[in-house]
Parts: C-alpha cells; sequence; structure tokens
C-alpha cells in the first residue's frame, strides 16, 4: 500500500491536548476591566429588555446578551461566573438565582431569544459558506507554524472578527487539520515545481542500491547522509566529497523562500527520521519533495560539519603543541631548579654585600666556580629563548594535517565577508588557487595577522607560506564562528541578517508579536530613566541609613550577608522529610510508570510521526522511555523485559518517540504538577530555574563531546535542564560542554508546552551575561541571577551622577545614544525570536561570538547592564528576591542528583553518538524524573493528609522545604516486568507505610 499526501480522510494529524481544549472550553477569567467593558447593560440592551415581564427570563437574556459579546458562544454552552451573574443582576435589580430557574426552562424559549439576541449584537451562527472562508484565513496561518494551540487562537479571534457564533470545538480542530493538511500539501507543490523530469530521475535512483556503499546494501542516498564521528583531514575529505556529490544534484534552493521557516523546519525534522524504503513508498511529489529536503538539510549539515570539524583539528593541535610544549619543559626541570636557586643564592649574598660594602665575588666563587656558573648561564639562556616560552612553534609541526584538506576545503567554499573582514576573504581566496609550486605573490594581505603569530609569520627572510597558511585557517575559524566570514547554504555560519526577520517584514509582524516596550526609544528611556535614577538614589540613602537588611559596605565593596534562619529550617524540614518519607509505600519502577500513566494519561501524546495515532501499546512505550531514562538502551531493555523484542522498540523509538513528544509529556506531567495541593506549597509556577549537568560521553561516542578547560580533556556533553519552583522539570536540551548555560536560558523559556506562566527565572553565574539580561527582559521574563562575587560587578546610571555610598560600586554611566541607534534592530532581533523565525539560542550564540566592535552587539550589552543594575539594586534591598533566587537554584542542583541516580546505566556514560540519540536520552531521562517527582508528591500529600487527620499539622515554612526528590523507597534495578496487578485500583492509591501503635 502506498503513503501518499495527507488529506483530511487519512488518520488524524495531532490534535489539541486535553489541558489546550479545556483551556478553550472553560469561561476566560473575569476582572473588573472585564465586567466593566462587557457586562455593562447599555441603553438597547434595556431597551430589548424591557417588554419582559419575567424576572427570570429577563436576567437569562441579558446575561445571554453580555457573554455573546464577550466571547462570541452562547451562555448555554458554558458555564457562567458568578461574578458575571451578580454583576448583571444588579443592574436588573434581581435575585442571580433566577439564572438557573431560566436554564430549566430554556427549550421553551431559547431559539426565540438566541435569534432576538444574534439580531440585536450583528452575529450569526456558524454555516457552511463561513467554513470555506475561514479555511482561506487559515491557510496562511498553517504555512507558518504546525501548532494546534496558536492556530486555535487565531481561529477563534477571527470568529469573534466576524461575529460569527463558536461552534463545537470539534468543528475547529476539522477546519485547522485541513488548512494543516493543505499546508503540507502546498509546500510539497513549492518544492517539486522547480525540478524538470530528469531531475526528478536523478533523485529516484538515489534510492537505488550503492555498489560502493555498505557492499551493495546501501543506498546513494544513505552514503550521503551518513557522517563520520571523529573530526579528522581524512573525514573532512570524505565530508568534501559528498558535498560536491550533493551539489552536482538539482535542488530547489530558490523554492525554499516561498515557505516558511517553520514549515521547512518541520520538514527537514521528518526528513531526518525516514528511510530509503519508506521513501520508495511515498507517491511522487510528496516523495520527490521530501527527497529534495533531506538533500538540502544534507548539504547545509555537510557545510556545517566541515568547518565545524576544521575548528576541531585546528584546536586539538593547539593543544598537541600545549602538551608538547609542557612536557619540553618539564625536561628542563633540573636546569630550571638549579638555575633558579643559584639566582636566589647569589642574590642573597649580593643584597648582603651591598649592607656591609664588602667585595660579593670571594664568597660567590666559594658557591660555585666560574666555569660551572658559565655553563648554567648558558643552559638558562636555552631554556629562556622565545621558542622555549611559547608553543606556537611546534605548530609548524601539524601542517601536515591541513595540507590534507585545507586547499581542497577553501576552494569548495564561496565564502562572504562584512567590510572588517576583507583582507582575510582575499587571503582565503589568494590560497584556494596557490599552485602546486605554492609560492605566495609579492603583495599578501597581512591586517589579521597579530598577537603571538606576527614573530612566526613575519621573518627575516620574508613571510612564512607554512606559518601564514595557519594563521588564515585559524583566523577563518574565528570569523565565521564571529559572523565576520559567512557561507551559503549553512545552518550555523550563514549571514547574519537571514537570522532575523527580513526589514520590511519585520514591522508588518509587530501586529501579530507586539513588542513589550515602546517602539520609540526615546519614549521607552524617559520612564526607565527616571525609574532607574530613582531607584540608585533611593539605595544610596537606604544604605548610607543602614535600612539593607543583612547588607554592609566593607572597602567600598557591597557586601550581602547569608540570610539568617535557613539553615533552622533546612534542618527541621529534613527531619520532617525523613518522616514522610518512612510512611511512602515502596515501588518498582514499572509500576510508578504505570500508575502515574493512569493518574495522568502521558501516553496520548506519543502520536505517530506520519499518521497521527496514538501509541498503543503502553508496555513497549514505557519500555522505551525507561531505556532512554536509565540509560540502558533498547536493545538491553529488550533483554530485560519479559515480552519485548528489540524489533518492537526500535519501530516505536523511531516512529513515537520524538523531541516534540517528549516535550509534551513534561507539559502534562507539569500541568498535573501544577494541580497537586502540596505543589501550591514550593510555588505557584511563576519562576523557574536552569542548570547544566554534565555527563561523560563515551570513546565511542567521544566525536559528538567537546573538551572543556573545567573538565580536562575527558569528552562530555551536557543536559541543560529547566525546572519550575514546583519542582518540574520542563525543559531539556543537548549542549555541547564548551558552550555557556547563558545562550541556552530563553530557549526553555519559550519554547516549553505547558501552562506554566513563567515570570521570574534565576541561574547560576554561567548563566549570566549582559546580552541575556537585555533579552529576557524585553522577552517579558524578570532575570535574577545568583552571581558569583557579585561585589565585584559594577552598577551603571544614566547619566553622571554623585552617591556618597554607591560611589565606588558605580561603574560609569551608561552610553545612551549606542542604545538608541540601534534600537530598532534591538526590537528586530526580539521580534525574530518572538515570531520562531530564529531561535533564542541560535541568535544568542551569534551575538556572543561577535566581534566587540560589532554595533548591535554593544548595544544589546549596554541595554544589558541597565536591567543588570537595576537587578542589583533590588538583590540589595530584597531579601525575599535573594531568598527565592537560592530556593529555585537550589531544586535544580537537587533535581540534578535524582538524573545522576536515575542515569545509571553505562556508567552513566553518554554513548549515542547522533544529537538526536543523544537529545532523546536527555528527554528521557527529563519525562522519567517528572513520573518521579509526580508520583512522590502525591504519596507525599497523602502521608501529610495522615498526619493532619491524627491532629499533626506541618508548618508551611517547613512544607515549603519539603522535596518530592527521594528515591530509596523506589526500585531502579532487576528485570523490567510490567504487572498491571500491582497497581491499586482505579481512583485509589497504595497504602501508605504506618507503623503500628
Amino acid at each position: 500500500m502506498k503513503h501518499i499526501a495527507l488529506t483530511t480522510r487519512d488518520a488524524p494529524l495531532p490534535s489539541l491536548t486535553s489541558t489546550q481544549r479545556q483551556e478553550f472550553l472553560k469561561f476566560p477569567d473575569v476582572d473588573d476591566f472585564v465586567l466593566g467593558r462587557y457586562y455593562q447593560l447599555s441603553g438597547p440592551d434595556l431597551r430589548l429588555l424591557s417588554d419582559m415581564e419575567d424576572p427570570a427570563q429577563k436576567l437569562g437574556v441579558a446575561v445571554l446578551i453580555t457573554v455573546m459579546r464577550h466571547i462570541g458562544r452562547n451562555a448555554m454552552t458554558v458555564t457562567v461566573p458568578e461574578v458575571v451573574l451578580s454583576e448583571v443582576a444588579l443592574q436588573l435589580d434581581c435575585d442571580p438565582g433566577l439564572f438557573q430557574t431560566y436554564q430549566k426552562n430554556w427549550r421553551k424559549h431559547g431559539k426565540e431569544h438566541t435569534h432576538r439576541i444574534k439580531n440585536h449584537l450583528g452575529y450569526v451562527s456558524f454555516q457552511i459558506q463561513h467554513r470555506q472562508e475561514l479555511l482561506q484565513f487559515m491557510h496562511d496561518r498553517a504555512h507558518h507554524t504546525d501548532m494546534w494551540f496558536p492556530l486555535m487562537i487565531d481561529l477563534v479571534e477571527e470568529l469573534r472578527k466576524r461575529r460569527i457564533l463558536m461552534p463545537k470545538i470539534t468543528v475547529l480542530e476539522s477546519l485547522i487539520q485541513e488548512a494543516l493538511v493543505f499546508a503540507r500539501n502546498f509546500a510539497f507543490q513549492i518544492l517539486t515545481m522547480a525540478l524538470r523530469d530528469p531531475h526528478l530521475a536523478k533523485l529516484d535512483a538515489l534510492l537505488l542500491p550503492d555498489p560502493g556503499y555498505r557492499k551493495g546494501k546501501g543506498t546513494t542516498l544513505g552514503w550521503l547522509r551518513d557522517l563520520p564521528v571523529k573530526a579528522s583531514g581524512e573525514n573532512v575529505l570524505k565530508c568534501l566529497e559528498k558535498l560536491k556529490r550533493l551539489r552536482d544534484l538539482p535542488l530547489p534552493w530558490q523554492a525554499r523562500e516561498f515557505i516558511a521557516k517553520n514549515r521547512m523546519d518541520k520538514l527537514t525534522r521528518e526528513g531526518r527520521t525516514l528511510d530509503t524504503y519508506q521513501l520508495s513508498d511515498f507517491e511522487p511529489m510528496r516523495r520527490h519533495a521530501m527527497i529534495a529536503v533531506i538533500l538540502m538539510d544534507a548539504e547545509e549539515t555537510l557545510t556545517d560539519r566541515i568547518l565545524e570539524d576544521h575548528r576541531k583539528i585546528m584546536l586539538g593541535s593547539f593543544n598537541r603543541c600545549e602538551k608538547e610544549h609542557l612536557v619540553k619543559i618539564l625536561s628542563h626541570k633540573t636546569t630550571i631548579t638549579e638555575s633558579l636557586n643559584l639566582t636566589y643564592t647569589i642574590g642573597k649574598i649580593l643584597v648582603a654585600a651591598k649592607e656591609t660594602g664588602e667585595n660579593p665575588l670571594p664568597e660567590i666563587e666559594g658557591l660555585i666556580s666560574w666555569e660551572d656558573l658559565i655553563r648554567v648561564m648558558e643552559a638558562s639562556r636555552n631554556v629562556t629563548e622565545q621558542k622555549m616560552l611559547d608553543s606556537m612553534h611546534l605548530l609548524k609541526g601539524q601542517y601536515r594535517k591541513f595540507r590534507k584538506y585545507a586547499r581542497k576545503m577553501l576552494f569548495s567554499f564561496e565564502f562572504q565577508a562584512s567590510s572588517t573582514s576583507k583582507d582575510l576573504l582575499e587571503a582565503l581566496g589568494m590560497l584556494a588557487r596557490l599552485g602546486k609550486k605554492r609560492k605566495l605573490p609579492a603583495q599578501v594581505p597581512v591586517s589579521f595577522v597579530s598577537g603571538r603569530w606576527e614573530r612566526y609569520v613575519f621573518t627575516d627572510r620574508g613571510i612564512d607560506l607554512v606559518y601564514y597558511e595557519l594563521c588564515v585557517l585559524n583566523e577563518l575559524s574565528a570569523a565565521l564562528r564571529s559572523g565576520d566570514i559567512f557561507v551559503e547554504h549553512s545552518k550555523k555560519f550563514c549571514d547574519f541578517e537571514a537570522y532575523l526577520l527580513p526589514k520590511d517584514r519585520w514591522r508588518a509582524s509587530l501586529k501579530t508579536f507586539p513588542p513589550l516596550v515602546p517602539l520609540s526609544f526615546d519614549e521607552f528611556w524617559e520612564e526607565s530613566s527616571k525609574g532607574l535614577r530613582e531607584e540608585l538614589v533611593a539605595t544610596d540613602r537606604a544604605q548610607k541609613l543602614g535600612d539593607l537588611p543583612e547588607v554592609r559596605v566593607e572597602h567600598g565593596q557591597v557586601i550581602v550577608e547569608p540570610l539568617k534562619r535557613e539553615q533552622e529550617l533546612a534542618d527541621a524540614a529534613e527531619a520532617w522529610s525523613e518522616v514522610l518519607y518512612d510512611m511512602v509505600p515502596p515501588i518498582k519502577i514499572t509500576s510508578l510508570l504505570l500508575e502515574i500513566e493512569r493518574r495522568v494519561k502521558t501516553s496520548k501524546v506519543f502520536t505517530h510521526l506520519n499518521l497521527g495515532n496514538v501509541a498503543e501499546d503502553l508496555h513497549l512505550l514505557y519500555s522505551v522511555i525507561l531505556a532512554e531514562g536509565t540509560n540502558l538502551g533498547l536493545a538491553k531493555m529488550a533483554q530485560a523485559s519479559s515480552r519485548t523484542k528489540v524489533k518492537k522498540l526500535i519501530w516505536l523509538h523511531e516512529w513515537y518517540v520524538r523531541e516534540d513528544t517528549y516535550l509534551a509529556a513534561m507539559a502534562e506531567l507539569t500541568n498535573f504538577q501544577l494541580q497537586q495541593p502540596l505543589a501550591g506549597h514550593w510555588g505557584e509556577g511563576t519562576h523557574s530555574s536552569s542548570d547544566g549537568q554534565r555527563f561523560k560521553t563515551s570513546h565511542k561516542a567521544e566525536g559528538s563531546g567537546v573538551f572543556n578547560g573545567r573538565y580536562g580533556r575527558e569528552p562530555g556533553l551536557t543536559f541543560y535542564t529547566h525546572v519550575s519552583d514546583q519542582y518540574s522539570p520542563f525543559f531539556v536540551k543537548v549542549i555541547a560542554s564548551t558552550d555557556r548555560d547563558a545562550l541556552h536560558i530563553v530557549d526553555g523559556l519559550l519554547y516549553h508546552q505547558s501552562d506554566l506562566r513563567i515570570e521570574e527565572h534565576t541561574t547560576d553565574t554561567h548563566g549570566f551575561t549582559d546580552p541575556v539580561f537585555a533579552i529576557t527582559h524585553l522577552l517579558g521574563f524578570r532575570f535574577s541571577p545568583r552571581i558569583k562575587g557579585m561585589k565585584d560587578h559594577k552598577i551603571f546610571t544614566p547619566e553622571k551622577m554623585d552617591f556618597e555610598v554607591l560611589r565606588p560600586s558605580v561603574g560609569g554611566k551608561l552610553d545612551v545614544e549606542l542604545i538608541r541607534a540601534n534600537w530598532e534592530e534591538i526590537l528586530r532581533v526580539v521580534t525574530s525570536i518572538r515570531a520562531g523565525h530564529v531561535t533564542a539560542s541560535v541568535i544568542l550564540a551569534k551575538l556572543s561570538s561577535y566581534s566587540r566592535k560589532n554595533s548591535l552587539y554593544r548595544a544589546i550589552t549596554e541595554l544589558g547592564k541597565y536591567y543588570r543594575t537595576l537587578f542589583m539594586l533590588s538583590w540589595w534591598k530584597d531579601p525575599e528576591l535573594r531568598r527565592r533566587s537560592n530556593w529555585n537554584l537550589n531544586k535544580g542542583e537537587a533535581l540534578n542528583k535524582l538524573k545522576k541516580i536515575l542515569f545509571f546505566n553505562n556508567l552513566g556514560e553518554l554513548r549515542a553518538r547522533d544529537v538526536t540519540n543523544q537529545a532523546k536520552r536527555a528527554s528521557g531521562l527529563n519525562v522519567l524524573v517528572s513520573m518521579v517527582t509526580v508520583w512522590n508528591t502525591v504519596y507525599l500529600q497523602r502521608a501529610i493528609e495522615h498526619l493532619e487527620a491524627e491532629g499533626t499539622v506541618i508548618p508551611d515554612e517547613i512544607l515549603q522545604r519539603i522535596s518530592p526528590l527521594g528515591f530509596e523507597h523506589i526500585n531502579l534495578t532487576g528485570d523490567y516486568v510490567w504487572r498491571q496487578e500491582d497497581l491499586p485500583l482505579e481512583g485509589e492509591f497504595l497504602p501508605l507505610r504506618l507503623k503500628k501503635k
């Protein structure tokens, strides 16, 4: 049976979650503003009601009018809040309870009243002709996103604008699904229109067996997608060969410009999961479109891989030189020690001789002969020569690694450059064109040769070709990372403009994504500078009067003391925690997962990539999640689970378990936690923290790990996790150990799918930079990092100001003109992030690697200094802010301990080689941790209720410190057998462990 492009008759695409459905079906929040705008009866309203004598009918019709005006729905289809009934009844001077009477008699007059009210407000019922009109409206939006929730928001809002009563939610879901199918097929058509029959034949030929790949068992497409693991010159050459083969194929690059970025990203993610045999079964248009998508993704991946591998080879060469240099220095240890001791002794003799006026030579001659002194001096001179003080002199020995591939690499790419890197661009082209004699022309660009490179490139005999080439290759890596050099068909190293919404489009997008600050900088700064000025003066005065709790000034530095009473409460909480966990029943990890599934129904989000149906075999699904979360792997899980075969696990792992389904599962668990009474003691779900946890990579996966100065030469990767104040891990991302945490903070705040409404976020020092302060605040989040050594950081003023106490802490005044000159570009960056045109981590990484001379980077940094200053002033003044930040960060650190316990198989080493499977491991671990946290929360709550029933009440300040991260009662090892009989009955719980009286 052939797979064809989806139509509305096929299996449904993923729909709204149950939580999202409830969000649309429930009545929106009502405050005084809403009551004043929608629920005040006007003159025409009262005239419509004037001919009704029955108070119940009058109230019922009045409620129908106001509710329809507010939410565009019939009041009989929703539960109307008491506050609305009371407000309307007050205006009619009647009892709100009469509305129940009207509801009981609805059938008698309902149709007539609804008809009159629709005519009165200008509303119409949803009709078949409206479907086509709304489909046209939804088509444009479906091109840009596959996310059901924002599409439903747009559709409901459009119904209100057109004054069409909202139909059943299933009708709206069918509209969205049809629009998504149209958008998907439209993308297929655009991608294939540019390809002619000979081109299509070339694409189909890639699906045939390739005699030179895997002994004829693989296909050419498989060969093109198969990337080597290790960064080496030989592997760079292999990648260049594949890149050349890809460039010989007809690819619809221009067609991508007519497809929304989010849609293209979705197709790319789908293409990465498809195998050759699956593509062969697709109908022609879908098959050719997906092959084109896969090939374009492969070309971008190869481009990035080649340039990134070159950087790794360069860094590895520097590291080897440093290591070899250190060995050479240590080989002269005896000479260095002898020389230093002799220098010290002779120095003492000379100092003493100067004080006494005696001749020091006799004493020196008694210490060492002149022949030995000359020998030591000569040895010292050899050790202190320039080449012994700098490892760069060894780099020439590494040149053969680069000679293998460098010229071919430079020749394969058409580099482009900003105005600051024109000389480097010229040098790249010149080296690419060098002949076999490898002789430099008379005039070569050298403006980029600086620092350590100068003494090796410029010699007495002229320019050293080898060092010149090595310098150019090194500067290429730096310029690619900073954006000063860029290439086409690359994700990491493309033009910075490609990351942002086009200048002619970003203003139009402000209607959908209005900025949270004024568009006019002068308007923004007038209010902001006034607030900053007042905060500075107030803080200086409070510090002078000693009104800042636990804060003092010492040697001109502001010192924040540890909060008092925290340790006492922590000790009490630990004691109570032992009492509560002694009551929690023991459980096997398999039973725990099944019980949480019964309560949360997490499995409903694990849907088939193409068909959208839900995974049916729960035991199979949770075997995969457990295999990933414990780092056991699918093969060993199949052995440990009595009824599971490894092929079944692989099938489900590839089609149902993905990063997006894991993210949806985290959202379901987080939403469930949000509703638990005990979780309310820990927070309201409005605060969060994030922290990185490093996991070693095995030697097999070493190529995917990156060496790091903090951890030595042992390769590893970091799981960067966002945690709510209720202990819910709601987002995770795998990052290189060399990446700074700050780059990835905003991703979790923006791209999680839970009902959390994060207002404030906390990190440790590794997550703090001034640009992050700016970006987070412009996106609507308060950023409250716990900065190590905050006393050493300076605050900044809007203009020159003088203070009595804070003067030593002031680092100067803000460069307001720089921010003003770049204000629109700053807003364009933020809007591009909000619109999903670029992820926050990508843009922050690009900005952080930018040249320090870049105006936009400096402007965002300067704006970040403004927000950091406000934060530091708040930190000094507000003990509650300090306490809250410490608590939230400690929750994340405690969660890391539980993750280390759960991720115990394979010695905790990450052995997955590719990025996709590494991300799945991280997500599986996060879901497993979430389930343990939710289960503990449920049973800790039951233990607390039992104690309260016996008359023992635990104080709130203790409950705030009880953690749901205990694990001693959970059996994590043994065979993973799924027994439904071990679970409590539906709606019931396992019995607590109670001590016999």
